[in-house]
């Protein structure tokens, strides 16, 4: 039996897997899925530069040394973080995802 803490790795590398062997067997738009990972990698930086605006922050560069030592942590200047589901998290998150998801679909229906 997987430990609690072991599980959600596990499920994840298999959910990517899944996803990935989907994308190379089955026959993609202009014949390839490699577009795919653009949307991934912009989702995965967007994500990045948002916990960056949290009190734990994040380490972006982390393959650079930075004053002899890596993963640094890098954040906005301290007064502008935040806490994970506090209201200043629920008036920046909530109307950036409805106005990216309205230029999604409306993207989708005019194409």
């Amino acid at each position: 039996m997987l430990r609690r803490r072991t599980r959600g790795a596990y499920g994840a590398a298999g959910a990517g897997l899944l996803t990935g062997l989907a994308a190379a067997a089955l026959p993609g738009p202009g014949g390839g899925w490699w577009w795919v990972g653009i949307p991934l990698g912009v989702g995965c930086l967007v994500h990045s530069l948002g916990d960056a605006l949290t009190f734990t922050r994040v380490p972006l560069p982390w393959p650079i040394r930075i004053r002899g030592g890596r993963w640094a942590a890098l954040g906005v200047w301290a007064p502008l973080r935040f806490r994970t589901g506090s209201a200043a998290e629920l008036f920046l998150v909530v109307p950036a995802v409805l106005a990216l998801g309205g230029v999604s679909v409306w993207t989708l229906l005019a194409g």
